[in-house]
């Protein structure tokens, strides 16, 4: 297998960095879904306002987290692609 040229190196690190966008959409599609499931179930009165509002904070911690490793693990592939 030949080596990567310049070129085409920061072409795939173009594509990472897409791929890392869908990902980070992914995670705020499951955010908004889990967002939505706790509002149903405290519109039915299955949960308490406090509960409610605890879940949120937990659903978006996870949210930062998931974002976050997905930011490292892009700065990562990137460094790894460029290197010679």
């Amino acid at each position: 297998i030949p080596e990567l040229t310049g070129e085409r190196r920061i072409e795939m690190t173009k594509i990472a960095r897409g791929r890392a966008e869908e990902a980070r959409v992914a995670v705020r599609h499951a955010r908004r879904d889990g967002l939505d499931l706790v509002d149903d179930a405290k519109k039915e009165g299955e949960v308490s306002e406090d509960d409610a509002r605890h879940c949120h904070d937990h659903v978006q911690e996870m949210t930062d987290k998931n974002t976050k490793r997905i930011d490292e693990i892009i700065k990562q592939k990137e460094a790894e692609i460029m290197e010679i």
